[in-house]
């Protein structure tokens, strides 16, 4: 069997699966196909290479590795956007309007924003300073998936998914003071997990 053979047997065989398991971190149909055609791509890349574990423990992790990517590129992507729109508000002082809303000075909020963007950057890097377990716990969890959805992407116990989410924030906790909001509340509109 070429090695053609065995990836289109391989694709076939799991396809449906991976796009399934891609639903789970709630992306849409279209992006949980995007996404899987990458873990099918770094596959066929590493075909070989990896036979000694099972295609689907092989498959998963991969698709873990995907999500958890296109999870910190869109932060990334979200907080450029905020820049962005703070510098063109920063670029116009001349039109008042712009900040006639707010009840602050200029110079607070870009302070406010400053410290922010400090805080977060300390966070970020604190998060992934967490051993592997914890940080793809607390990863998940902040993506706004319950429990009970970690336990099952994670092959893990309720139980085990709740101690590590509760050990990943006393870590955060004693690396950068007490756990933000984003944290200990997760993100407005997060439903909290069961």
């Amino acid at each position: 069997m070429t090695r053609e053979d065995e990836f289109s047997a391989l694709y076939r065989a799991h396809i449906r699966s991976v796009i399934a398991y891609f639903r789970r971190f709630k992306f849409t149909l279209e992006e949980a196909r995007d996404l899987a055609q990458e873990v099918f791509v770094r596959v066929y890349r590493r075909m070989g290479s990896w036979q000694e574990e099972a295609e689907w423990a092989y498959l998963k992790k991969t698709a873990f590795h995907v999500a958890l990517n296109e999870l910190r590129r869109r932060d990334a992507q979200s907080r450029t956007a905020h820049e962005q729109s703070l510098d063109q508000m920063a670029a116009a002082p001349e039109d008042r309007s712009l900040w006639e809303t707010r009840s602050s000075s200029p110079e607070s909020e870009l302070i406010d924003y400053q410290e922010e963007h400090l805080h977060r950057r300390r966070l970020h890097e604190a998060i992934r300073s967490l051993p592997e377990r914890l940080q793809s716990c607390l990863l998940l969890w902040l993506g706004g998936l319950k429990y009970r959805e970690i336990a099952k992407v994670l092959g893990i116990t309720l139980d085990t998914a709740k101690t590590r989410i509760h050990e990943a924030k006393g870590l955060l906790a004693l690396k950068i003071g007490s756990p933000p909001p984003s944290i200990s509340d997760r993100q407005p509109g997060y439903e909290e997990p069961s």
